[in-house]
């Protein structure tokens, strides 16, 4: 079931009600290809220049797709007609460290791989260049999405240097012990 605008209250429906729940309007759904005004709602053939309701401009846009739902929707959209998700426009568009595919701020997984996103700030430390065309990536990613360069892994370095640090660790505080103990017998 998915959730459509009233064309005459504006209240969220059933889209497989035949009237309106608040207002009582019939609702009638077109079967050739349809969209919604983005603006109000409306429901109309996918030829349509303007909303026949708004008269909102329905020049064609780019097709984003929502990170909850998948449903397509044009570029400058405040919400998804389908689940309500609300678009919140950034000035650098984020994308999911691991595929490179551009993401909504308020995402919690990537819709294409299902990689789970990081806020701004923990994401920044999470993004490395590519060396080869110079695109921002995950720093765990072992080829650039953007250009297919193998990339360097810093993690197998950073882990060996945490593996190197504890045994050093380890070492040290197994002679301190041995040296205590020592020093104690005496």
């Amino acid at each position: 079931m998915a959730l459509i605008k009233c064309t005459e209250c504006g209240n969220m429906i059933s889209d497989k009600s035949e009237n309106c729940i608040y207002c009582g309007s019939p609702i009638s759904i077109s079967l050739k290809p349809s969209i919604l005004c983005p603006e109000c709602g409306t429901l109309m053939e996918e030829t349509a220049e303007k909303c026949t309701k708004c008269g909102f401009p329905l020049s064609p846009k780019k097709q984003l797709e929502c990170p909850e739902c998948g449903e397509k929707v044009n570029e400058g959209t405040e919400e998804c007609p389908e689940c309500g998700f609300p678009f919140i426009s950034s000035k650098e568009p984020i994308r999911c460290p691991e595929c490179g595919k551009e993401v909504n701020e308020q995402s919690k997984n990537c819709p294409e791989c299902g990689c789970p996103l990081e806020t701004n700030e923990s994401q920044e430390s999470l993004l490395i260049n590519c060396e080869a065309c110079g695109n921002t990536i995950s720093k765990w990613a072992e080829v650039c999405p953007h250009c297919g360069q193998k990339t360097v892994t810093k993690r197998k370095d950073e882990y060996s240097d945490n593996i190197i640090e504890f045994v050093i660790g380890l070492v040290t505080v197994i002679i301190f012990i041995f040296w205590f103990f020592k020093r104690c017998s005496i």
